[in-house]
């Protein structure tokens, strides 16, 4: 008995042996190379790398400066620094840092809006290993009172719209449809 082949038996065979191939082709490694940055990798070390805030007013903006030395033998570059949030801003040096040298980070927090405890983080990407290195600022934002200032003026001029107490509308989801409720009075 002669089994036929087909075109479309080749093609799958070429497919399946083009993958086969190309999986064990691979290499497989257990560290990740950071060479890829394109460079030397370089090491920074860290006075501190948390600072707390301790409590503060709502409203408050707090600037912390972070200390490091570049403790290798090339040059340390920070190609970004980027806060978990708008309120934490991070400034960065942009020049190299050469081996030895000491330089600072400057990171501030506001605030404005933000209550309770807080772990604020800035994330640094350096031609080291690993490339990402962090930093926190910690501590707890007080929420201030409300004054008269925070209530808005509402106006007696103001024309009032005429609402009936017979009937509500009810919005539990800015995408979801209008919930009516009629109320009848029960006798």
């Amino acid at each position: 008995m002669q089994t036929k082949s087909t075109p479309s038996t080749w093609l799958m065979a070429a497919i399946l042996s083009f993958f086969a191939l190309s999986l064990t082709a691979q290499e497989i490694t257990t560290e990740p190379d950071f060479t890829l940055l394109g460079g030397p990798i370089a090491d920074m070390e860290f006075e501190e790398t948390t600072y707390d805030f301790g409590a503060i007013d709502e409203g408050t903006t707090v600037t912390q400066v972070f200390t490091f030395t570049n403790t290798s033998d090339e040059p340390l570059i920070l190609s970004n620094a980027k806060g978990s949030c708008g309120c934490t801003i991070p400034q960065w040096p942009r020049e190299a840092i050469q081996p030895g040298e000491t330089a600072s980070l400057t990171v501030q927090f506001n605030s404005k809006g933000k209550r309770g405890k807080r772990s604020q983080r800035v994330t640094l990407t350096a031609n080291t290993n690993p490339p990402q290195t962090f930093l926190y600022l910690t501590g707890e934002v007080i929420p201030r009172e409300e004054t008269d200032a925070d209530i808005p003026d509402i106006s007696a001029d103001e024309p009032k719209e005429d609402l009936s107490p017979d009937c509500f509308a009810i919005y539990p989801n800015p995408t979801a449809e209008i919930l009516k409720l009629e109320m009848e009075e029960s006798s």
